[in-house]
């Protein structure tokens, strides 16, 4: 983009992409006075009469905006140069490319308008390729949040388990510096967690007694056989699988499926236990009653301690529910 701006002979460069309200400038590149950013940073609303004026397949070009009737606001704040191309024109995305200059001049050239033309074209297949995989992936998550729902509902979990610790695990995740993949990928697994279970039988899954131990033998095998599910579903990343088949694993060694010991446990595996064990600790079940959040964090606490869960998740998980007190007064 720096390189566009230079070619284009613009003090700065920026996408004007329409949302309901308005186009909204998406800063690129470039320079511009505090007056001008601060004016640019309203939304020109869809009935403004500029609106009208920006083309769809060819290039809307104004040396001084002071001699324009729509542009003197621009003047004003110090932009005296506009050339605005369409990049994008979808029901589904709208996108402009806005060029500025802070001082008036003749204009953009033929040789600079075939360039921008050019950039706006590579521009735009590459908005519309991540626009069309944001909606694939909105799609995505809509589905596989609903399986998570749909096992929330069958294991008979307390209402809402899915999506409270889809938001703790985003949230430790955060806290933790992850990208917006990786934290996609906590989400996507923390709805896929318990889908093995979709193999097993009523009479283990919603048994009200105690297991034996065949049965409980049996009702560890989800944690397979659901990597083995998942695994058939190749836009499920890997770390969401992670998730799926590590999330009974202990720090100390002596969880399932695989016995994996300390970092040898997949991050999210770990991020995701941490918040599962909290979000039950918190809620009622037929065999327990629900701990206070104070009394859930000592818990968890104690039960890093133990060698259940990675203590260092756990502080940094306290820490961002406002529970970090729970690491001494559990010592108490």
């Amino acid at each position: 983009m720096e390189k566009i701006r230079q070619m284009g002979h613009a003090d700065a460069i920026a996408l004007g992409v329409q949302e309901p309200d308005g186009y909204h400038l998406r800063w690129l590149t470039g320079h511009l006075g505090a007056e001008a950013k601060e004016f640019l940073q309203k939304p020109l609303p869809l009935e403004h009469p500029l609106v009208n004026l920006i083309p769809i397949e060819k290039a809307f070009r104004v040396g001084d905006t002071a001699a324009h009737p729509l542009l003197k606001p621009y003047a004003r704040v110090g932009i005296r140069g506009l050339y605005l191309r369409t990049v994008v024109h979808e029901p589904e995305l709208k996108v402009v490319l806005a060029l500025m200059r802070l001082e008036p001049s003749p204009g953009w050239g033929p040789a600079e308008d075939r360039l921008l033309e050019g950039a706006a074209q590579i521009l735009g297949a590459l908005l519309l390729r991540l626009e069309r995989t944001r909606q694939l992936e909105t799609a995505y998550e809509g589905a596989l949040r609903a399986i998570g729902l749909a096992l929330e509902a069958r294991d008979r979990e307390t209402a809402g388990h899915t999506d409270r610790v889809a938001a703790l695990v985003e949230q430790l995740g955060r806290a933790l510096g992850l990208s917006e993949a990786e934290l996609r990928d906590l989400r996507w697994g923390a709805y896929l967690h318990d889908v093995g279970k979709l193999a097993l039988s009523d009479a283990i899954l919603l048994k009200p007694d105690k297991l034996t131990p065949e049965e409980f033998c049996t009702m560890r095998t989800h944690t397979h056989l659901g990597d083995d599910l998942v695994r058939n579903l190749p836009f499920v990343p890997l770390a969401a699988r992670q998730i799926v088949r590590h999330h009974h694993e202990r720090w100390d060694g002596r969880g399932y499926p695989d016995g994996l010991a300390g970092e040898d446990i997949p991050l999210a595996a770990r991020i995701f236990a941490v918040c599962d064990v909290f979000d039950a600790l918190c809620s009622h079940r037929p065999y327990k009653t629900a701990l206070s959040p104070e009394q859930a964090a000592q818990e968890l606490w104690r039960s890093a301690q133990s060698g259940h869960l990675d203590q260092n998740l756990v502080k940094v998980f306290l820490e961002t529910q406002g529970l970090e007190a729970a690491t001494s007064q559990a010592a108490d």
